[in-house]
């Protein structure tokens, strides 16, 4: 998916994601806690609304992306003391080893066409926290949301899913967005993470709690798959 094509568009629906807002990030924000005076990264900020976010709540934020119409709209709004930055692929080499706390992606990998390319993103996220580090994964649950309607998804019917094909799903806001990602399995992201480097990697699924919404299924099929994953502290010698 070009982002670059749609980044107006897909801003308009980042505002008003209600299964986003509600069951996505929450659940991320609560994984990474507490944030306060800790340098996050967020690789693949897009229009920089979760960034946004994390600063809010103390963090300090550096937003990467390859895509500079995502950017252009993410420092035109609010963009106070969070760092973005254009990247070319998973290049972040103007960030120095061990030098951020956390890090998160947020429907980062479900663009990355081959494993190769995830696991080299992952490396690099990798490099760049400090012993401890904490990296959290958010993507849509295609395994079990396949085929399925929400309030803020509609998932294509796609018969024998394999890691590394291309899927297709409509985010719905005021204008709905259609866009095609990559699968990849629950396992391969586990696999990946481990590959990096990273260990203790975790698999969440939250369900939609109350919240006043009128849920079309995501009280009781879990949207989206997190993955937390950290960077193991150096035992002392």
């Amino acid at each position: 998916m070009d982002y670059n094509m749609v980044a107006a568009e897909y801003d308009a629906y980042s505002k008003d994601a209600t299964s986003d807002w509600l069951i996505g990030y929450p659940r991320v924000m609560e994984l990474l806690e507490p944030v306060k005076g800790r340098r996050i990264l967020d690789y693949g900020c897009g229009t920089g609304k979760v960034s946004k976010k994390f600063r809010d709540k103390g963090a300090r934020v550096i937003g990467v992306d390859v895509s500079l119409p995502m950017l252009d709209i993410a420092k035109k709004d609010d963009a106070s003391d969070i760092d973005y930055r254009h990247i070319a692929s998973g290049n972040m080499d103007f960030l120095e080893e061990a030098s951020v706390h956390d890090a998160f992606a947020a429907f980062v990998f479900c663009n990355v066409d081959t494993r190769a390319a995830v696991v080299a993103i992952m490396r690099n996220v990798f490099r760049l926290l400090k012993p401890g580090g904490r990296f959290v994964v958010l993507n849509a649950n295609w395994e079990d949301c396949n085929g399925r309607e929400f309030i803020s998804y509609h998932f294509d019917r796609v018969e024998g899913l394999v890691s590394g094909q291309k899927v297709g799903l409509v985010l719905k806001s005021a204008t709905s967005l259609r866009i095609e990602n990559y699968f990849w399995s629950d396992g391969d992201y586990r696999s990946m993470l481990e590959e990096a480097g990273f260990h203790g990697v975790s698999c969440h699924k939250p369900l939609a709690g109350g919240d006043g919404v009128e849920w079309q299924g995501e009280d009781k099929c879990p949207l989206f798959v997190i993955f937390e994953a950290r960077k193991e502290l150096v035992a002392c010698q």
